[in-house]
């Protein structure tokens, strides 16, 4: 357990995320330096750019593996980030590294031919287990 948290809030003109660890906190970086999405900033609730440069930025945070970020943060961006609450919310670094692991683990079940290593809930192979489409694509 790694007692870090993300909390997202807005603010009038302002959505500012922070990362809680221990007593005190700090704003999350952009990480423009990975993936130019939106230099403006961050946001979430539907999927866009400031989303996934949310997405990217959550991820990078907190595995500490810009690569690994890099490699998941759209469907991060698609399962989580989309889905939070408009108004605010918190999410915890572990159900982040818990989401990783698990999309690690999918990665290697299905390996990195199938919709370029990830996948997905709408191909009928992947949902059913059987074997990937020809080509790898749906």
């Amino acid at each position: 357990m790694t007692g870090r948290s993300y909390l997202g809030a807005r603010r009038p003109g302002l959505c500012e995320v922070r990362v809680r660890e221990g007593g005190g906190s700090r704003q999350l970086p952009l990480r423009l330096d990975l993936v130019r999405h939106s230099p403006t900033g961050f946001e979430w609730g539907y999927g866009g750019s400031g989303p996934a440069q949310l997405a990217l930025a959550i991820l990078a945070d907190a595995s500490g593996d810009s690569e690994l970020a890099l490699r998941f943060y759209q469907r991060f961006k698609r399962e989580v980030v989309a889905r939070l609450k408009p108004s605010g919310w918190e999410l915890p670094a572990d159900f982040v590294l818990g989401w990783l692991e698990a999309e690690r683990r999918m990665l290697a079940e299905h390996g990195a031919g199938l919709h370029g290593g990830r996948f997905d809930s709408a191909c009928p192979a992947c949902s059913e287990g059987g074997d990937p489409p020809m080509g790898g694509a749906c």
